[in-house]
């Protein structure tokens, strides 16, 4: 998983970086105010938050063209982490307090939102399966 706060910084460092696993060249268009990016492990598809559309982006890496865009995930999207399975995308919602669950084989929302802490800004992932405390 990888994970980065704003996705300009986010494509200035896979420009830089030798092992990027993505293409670099145009930007994709995505909603307004781009928050969160999150790369599939397979390094496919990047998940792109949107504050301001409330929607999340999901772009194919090898030609950096937006795929589909999820809409209806929240109102401020913030963070989004994916699982190290690459089955599901979690996405922080700072204006309703709550997580939403997309499926990445389908990119459609996976039940109701998951009610957390006040205004919520980043989510993580951990490997499976998590060693027992």
């Amino acid at each position: 998983m990888v994970t980065c706060g704003s996705p300009s910084r986010w494509w200035r460092r896979a420009a830089r970086s030798r092992s990027a696993r993505v293409s670099v060249g145009r930007r994709p268009v995505v909603g307004s105010q781009p928050q969160g990016i999150a790369i599939t492990p397979d390094g496919t598809r990047a998940y792109v938050t949107s504050f301001g559309a409330g929607s999340v982006s999901v772009i194919n890496t090898a030609n950096n063209t937006v795929l589909t865009t999820i809409t209806g995930v929240g109102t401020n999207l913030v963070g989004v982490a994916i699982t190290a399975d690459g089955t599901r995308a979690y996405v922080a919602d700072r204006s309703s307090n709550n997580v939403r669950v997309i499926d990445t084989a389908t990119n459609t929302l996976i039940g109701p939102a998951i009610t957390v802490g006040t205004s919520p800004a980043r989510v993580a992932a951990t490997p499976l399966p998590y060693p027992a405390p």
